[in-house]
């Protein structure tokens, strides 16, 4: 896993070429605004995004304040670290149960190593990528405002290394699927219930088409609000919140407060007063505790 540590920094950022050097000083290489020692990860420093060894479930937590992390230590907390779902399914849809073989409640199936410290140490140590060899001072990483100040501490170095024996110390992939394998199927044995997928539950009313003239792009919250009032189910609503908020670029809680105003606006046109009270009651207590 740690081999594709830079990879991973170059996919998000960039890599400014040294054909481009001339025009930033003689620098280039990995940018700045990436690197594990800049300050404004602060926060995230000798901490590994979402090290549920040493913080338990409460590391889940870390993904509701990623901007502490630089985009390569989400990636590879993410992979070395799974979120925990509370649920368990096999291949065939079969819902396990606490206590039975194979359950596992994990959101994904992460990547392995051979020792826990071995897996936290997934994040490299400041010095491994702010060093003599970019003038950068671990000590006192560089606080950089402007591209002037931060193309001087690019990272072009052929190797970084922070362990000893990658053999041994580095994380490997776990795959659940190794041979070709059919759709997982329908689940069963669900703790809820198994699910009626024969047909729209008895009162439902299905959208299949949209009258004309009905906005299809512009400023999200209206249109919304516009698709609401014709009667549009919460799902669409919010589907179509996610393709046109803020010019395309999805903000996932932007999406959810339309929806919910989609739904509140249809339940008032229904003068459905009781259920658009517990709406609003339910969803202030979802965004609280989000």
């Amino acid at each position: 896993m740690e081999n594709w540590f830079t990879a991973v920094w170059n996919y998000n950022l960039g890599f400014n070429p040294p054909s481009d050097a001339a025009n930033h000083g003689g620098n280039w290489g990995l940018g700045w605004y990436n690197n594990p020692a800049n300050p404004i990860y602060q926060k995230g420093w000798g901490h590994p995004f979402m090290n549920t060894d040493a913080d338990g479930a409460n590391a889940n937590r870390d993904a509701a304040h990623p901007q502490d992390w630089p985009y390569e230590v989400k990636v590879m907390g993410w992979a070395a670290w799974s979120i925990d779902t509370g649920y368990s399914y096999s291949t065939s849809g079969r819902q396990d149960w606490p206590g039975e073989t194979g359950f596992s409640s994990a959101g994904f199936r992460p990547a392995w190593w051979d020792t826990n410290s071995s897996r936290t140490l997934v994040l490299p140590a400041l010095g491994v990528f702010c060093n003599s060899a970019n003038n950068c001072n671990p000590d006192i990483p560089p606080n950089c405002t402007d591209e002037a100040c931060y193309a001087q501490y690019w990272w072009h170095q052929p190797n970084a290394t922070w362990k000893g024996d990658c053999a041994t110390q580095c994380g490997h992939e776990s795959l659940k699927y190794q041979t070709l394998v059919s759709e997982p199927g329908r689940g069963y044995r669900l703790q809820t219930g198994t699910p009626v997928c024969s047909g729209a539950p008895t009162g439902s009313q299905v959208v299949t088409s949209i009258p004309s003239g009905t906005p299809t792009w512009g400023d999200g919250r209206r249109a919304v609000v516009a698709i609401a009032a014709r009667g549009l189910s919460v799902v669409s609503a919010a589907a179509f919140a996610a393709d046109h908020t803020m010019g395309g670029g999805v903000n996932v809680a932007h999406a959810g407060v339309l929806a919910v105003m989609a739904t509140a606006v249809v339940l008032w046109q229904r003068f459905l007063w009781p259920a658009l009270i517990v709406h609003a009651l339910y969803d202030a207590c979802v965004f609280a505790g989000g």
